[in-house]
Order: structure tokens, then C-alpha cells, then sequence
């Protein structure tokens, strides 16, 4: 057949096709049971060049940011926003960061959602496409860019709100309570609590959690 890349005609077969979340297996047996072919397929990978700044981890005098780990969710377009692919990758000092996804299609519209561990989850203002397996999301120019315009300025550069510790969509007194009580016990390391990434929980901890709960942040979404 044209195309094919290989052709059988010793014997009879039959091709066996297993579909499994991330592939496609495809194996061919003679009709003696002889396995004459074994091939996989799998979706090819869709690229998202992120650029988004963490308020509490963002120095405006270096102009650089404590890196961290960070979840991108791509939702559908429309009701119920159903999150259809994830990824997880690290934000570097200058808040770049490249996430990759094997579920998302081509020239399909999704919301980017950006979740990081304090700070309030923010989706892009509208949904972006993948050209030839790649697009770009930046958060960092105007608040434009996000949904509801829920960025806070800080410097030259909009950044999501830090202080979200629990990670319930608001900053509020419950965070300001689990900041001030780790404060209290001198917590140090890689914990909810450092809302300024500097292993360390103290009150410039929680200075910047209570600045944001005070003007109600909370996260908005379509």
C-alpha cells in the first residue's frame, strides 16, 4: 500500500492495538504466532514558553527572582473549564519557565492556569493556542494579561499575589495566622509559609500577606 514502510506476505496476521493514556501500541503476529512488527506511537509534545513573577520572591533592586517550582493547568475554553493537561517546571531568577505538555492539540484553544505553592492561582486573560507545537504566556508586562486583571505591580513588573498559604483561592486571616505561627517558631526551610522564598519565615513573611489580604485578593476566573 503506498506509504507503507514495511510489507509481510509470508503468512496470514493479525495486528494487535493497545491504546494507553500517553500511546498507541501496535504489534503484527503471523497467524503461527510469531511477532513480525512492534511499533509505538506517541502525541507529539506542545511547548509553553512562561514568563511569570512570584510578588513575595521578587527582588525589584536586582531585578531578579528566587526561583521555585511551579504548575501550569491548560483548561478548556469554555464551561466547566476542564483542566485537560498539566506540567510542572521551575521559574527561573529572570521568571522564565518551559512547560511541557503531550495531551494539549494544535490551533485548540485553552486557559492557562499558573499555581504556585503560596501564591494566589491566576489564569491568563483569554485563551492561547499551540502553532507548530509551541506558544508563549506572559504575565509580567500589564495587567492586562491576566483574568480579571488580577496582578499586583511591584517594581516594572506585574507579578501573581504572594500570601495564598493554604492555597484556598484567598488571601485572608487564616493565612496571616499560619505565617504568624510558624514566624513564632522560627520555621526555616522550604515551606508554605516563606512567602518570600528565602528560607525563612518571618514578619516580611507576613507584611506582604497582610498588605494582600486587606484589598480582599482573591483569585478570579471565568
Amino acid at each position: 500500500m503506498p506509504g507503507s514502510i514495511v510489507r509481510y506476505n509470508n503468512n496470514y496476521g493479525a495486528m494487535t492495538v493497545n491504546d494507553y493514556t500517553d500511546s498507541l501500541t501496535f504489534k503484527f503476529y503471523s497467524i503461527s504466532g510469531n511477532l513480525k512488527d512492534d511499533f509505538k506511537i506517541t502525541p507529539s509534545e506542545k511547548v509553553l514558553n512562561l514568563t511569570a513573577v512570584i510578588q513575595g520572591f521578587y527582588d525589584t533592586l536586582s531585578n531578579k527572582m528566587t526561583g521555585d517550582t511551579a504548575k501550569v493547568l491548560l483548561r478548556n475554553s469554555y464551561s466547566p473549564y476542564t483542566a485537560v493537561d498539566s506540567a510542572m517546571s521551575f521559574i527561573d531568577s529572570s521568571g522564565s519557565g518551559v512547560f511541557v505538555f503531550t495531551k494539549a492539540l494544535n490551533f485548540t484553544n485553552y486557559f492557562v492556569t499558573v499555581k504556585h505553592r503560596n501564591s494566589l492561582e491566576t489564569w491568563s486573560s483569554a485563551p492561547l493556542v499551540f502553532v507548530l507545537d509551541q506558544s508563549n504566556c506572559s504575565f509580567t508586562a500589564s495587567d492586562t494579561s491576566a483574568f480579571g486583571k488580577n496582578l499586583t505591580l511591584k517594581g516594572t513588573k506585574y507579578c501573581l499575589y504572594s500570601g495564598d498559604q493554604d492555597q484556598n483561592g484567598k488571601i485572608e486571616l487564616l493565612d496571616l495566622l499560619n505565617i504568624l505561627n510558624d514566624a513564632a517558631d522560627f520555621v526555616t526551610g522550604y515551606v508554605q509559609s516563606d512567602i518570600t522564598g528565602d528560607l525563612n519565615v518571618d514578619l516580611s513573611d507576613e507584611l506582604i500577606a497582610h498588605n494582600n489580604s486587606i484589598k480582599f485578593v482573591s483569585k478570579i476566573i471565568p
